[in-house]
């Protein structure tokens, strides 16, 4: 183990998957409650600017947090992969699966964090990946790709919209119903990119952070002793 320098502690971690090895990285706040896997595909640094953000805001939370991309740079380059939801869905479970393998985060309760396609594959893993998924984010979630799942997701799932975005915040609007557990539409406002707008960003990190609390470590968010 290597310690950072903010005082966390980081774990390498590789996740295989349909034969292919995937590198990754767990960060432990001390005593962590639960643990957030982000489902990343490689969108480029904007994307990786604002899951930089929002996993240090979810480490503050007492949440530990693991970061890979699900799809090397060959895959992520091709279309008919990178938007292949299921095959995605099953590197996130994968990556799941190895979580039980580190001591530190073994039996941990486990949330999903995603962007765009990753959210819908992550909504398709939260489906498939029973009770220890006990929570699922999605932030401009591409829910035209998934929703024939969404009846199936019982993971309490909070999907975040900008509302500069208006055909996909009615899609998403719409589609709330159908998913099977509790579930929350929260709208962001704002006309720039969330990287130029700190107002912005901080309403999306205190979104994200309160929901994966909420449901991970509901006995100690509501203030009662683990």
């Amino acid at each position: 183990m290597a310690t950072t320098n903010d005082a966390l502690v980081q774990i390498p971690a590789l996740i295989r998957a349909q034969g292919v090895t995937l590198a990754g990285t767990v960060a432990l706040p001390r005593d962590p409650v639960g643990v957030v896997l982000f489902a990343h595909t490689a969108g480029g640094s904007k994307l990786d600017q604002i899951d930089n953000y929002l996993a240090r805001a979810l480490r503050g939370a007492g949440l530990a947090t693991l970061r890979f991309d699900l799809l090397n740079p060959v895959e992520a380059a091709d279309p008919a992969i990178a938007q292949n939801v299921h095959l995605l869905a099953q590197r996130i479970l994968s990556a799941t699966a190895t979580l039980e393998h580190l001591p530190e985060c073994a039996g941990l309760p486990v949330g999903y964090v995603g962007a765009l396609v990753g959210a819908a594959a992550a909504l398709v893993a939260a489906a498939r990946g029973g009770r220890r998924v006990r929570a699922v984010v999605g932030r401009n979630t591409r829910i035209d790709l998934v929703d024939d799942i969404l009846p199936r997701v019982t993971a309490p799932t909070l999907l975040i919209v900008r509302n500069i975005h208006a055909q996909l915040l009615e899609m998403t609007y719409a589609a709330l119903p159908r998913l099977g557990g509790d579930k929350e539409l929260a709208v962001i406002a704002g006309v720039a990119p969330l990287l130029e707008e700190p107002r912005a960003l901080d309403q999306l990190g205190w979104l994200v952070t309160g929901w994966c609390r909420r449901y991970l470590a509901p006995a100690v968010s509501a203030g009662v002793a683990r």
